[in-house]
């Protein structure tokens, strides 16, 4: 097979951000600029065609700045054509002039059209991310990974999805939408959408753009492969590249032998990512194992201590308390040393 990029499958991107100016002016400065735009004061309202940005006021943003901020939340649907990569290369442009800022209350969603979707799709993609999603959070920064919106899901989960026969029964058993793969969306105000949440907050146009591929690639590969799952594979390079070979980011002889040069550049982005994070994961992981054993030894030391307080020195046939840490200790070692030169 030959994976490709589907530029017949909409893509839609909801980023959350914090800035200075107000809905008005960031819809004016977006027009001013080329960019479709408008403000939609309900929350469930959306652009109303491609390449259009819908503007939302966003109250869980809450920027760490002490002076007044505007929170939004920024909604549109492309197809992942080149116009659109230059289209939304533009977008970001204009949003980092303006200087729009994201922190650990923001987020960045992707939604994949999933109209064409089955119960067996629905089960494959669920499986193909519960699978490797140790490996999807290696590209995102550590601090970021299993937030309260983009939770990770368990093997009771995989089970009740596995026996699921409809669509509606999937719907019933995913209702809580702050998984990292957010299934409910599909139902949500009849979108059939999937949405994915993994990602962490961004204005970067590459990194928006790399992430989209990355979700409807996992999307596509779901569609066309049975994906099975018996548990969660570890975070590891052997694991990296199984996980890049099986969705098509990574030729190989039994899958896909021929890779999109796009699908390429995603892998060339996520690879360095993975290293990046996975380092910072591991001298982490080490510094925690350093300080763990130094308050292990500190209680042991108390504990033995406290241990020997009320020891006396006719304790071991006199010799005194054997305790490295009591202060018999050394009046064990002058005595035996005495008696050995004695003898």
């Amino acid at each position: 097979m030959i994976a490709i990029v589907n530029e017949g499958r909409l893509v839609g991107c909801e980023l959350e951000m914090f800035g200075l100016v107000s809905e008005q002016v960031l819809r004016d400065v977006l027009i001013g600029n080329g960019i479709q735009a408008t403000i939609v004061n309900n929350y469930t309202g959306n652009a109303s065609g491609e390449n259009h940005v819908a503007i939302k006021h966003d109250a869980s943003i809450h920027a760490d700045r002490d002076y007044a901020y505007h929170s939004y939340e920024l909604t549109w649907r492309m197809y992942p054509t080149p116009t659109s990569k230059l289209w939304l290369d533009k977008l970001c442009g204009v949003l980092n002039k303006l200087g729009m800022t994201v922190n650990s209350s923001c987020g960045f969603h992707c939604h994949i059209d999933g109209s064409d979707s089955t119960v067996e799709s629905m089960q494959s993609l669920y499986n193909l991310c519960f699978k490797y999603e140790n490996i999807i959070g290696g590209f995102i920064p550590p601090a970021s990974r299993g937030r309260n919106y983009a939770k990770l899901r368990g093997e009771s989960d995989r089970l009740l999805i596995s026996r699921c026969r409809s669509i509606d029964d999937i719907m019933n058993r995913c209702s809580d939408r702050t998984f990292g793969l957010n299934l409910s969306a599909y139902a949500k105000c009849n979108r059939k959408t999937i949405e994915f949440r993994y990602h962490s907050p961004t204005v970067d146009s590459t990194k928006v753009w790399c992430w989209a591929l990355l979700c409807q690639r996992l999307y596509e590969h779901s569609k066309v492969r049975n994906c099975n799952s018996k548990g969660k594979l570890p975070n590891t390079p052997a694991n990296l590249r199984n996980f890049f070979c099986a969705i098509g980011l990574k030729p190989n002889n039994r899958i896909y032998t021929r890779i999109d040069e796009r699908l390429l550049a995603v892998r060339d982005y996520f690879l360095p990512r993975w290293w990046k994070f996975e380092r910072a994961t591991r001298a982490e992981v080490e510094h925690r194992r350093a300080e763990g054993r130094a308050r292990r030894q500190a209680r042991q030391a108390q504990a033995e201590e406290r241990t020997c307080q009320n020891c006396a020195y006719s304790e071991n046939n006199g010799h005194g308390c054997r305790n490295t840490h009591c202060e018999n200790m050394n009046r064990w070692t002058v005595r035996a040393t005495a008696e050995s030169v004695g003898a």
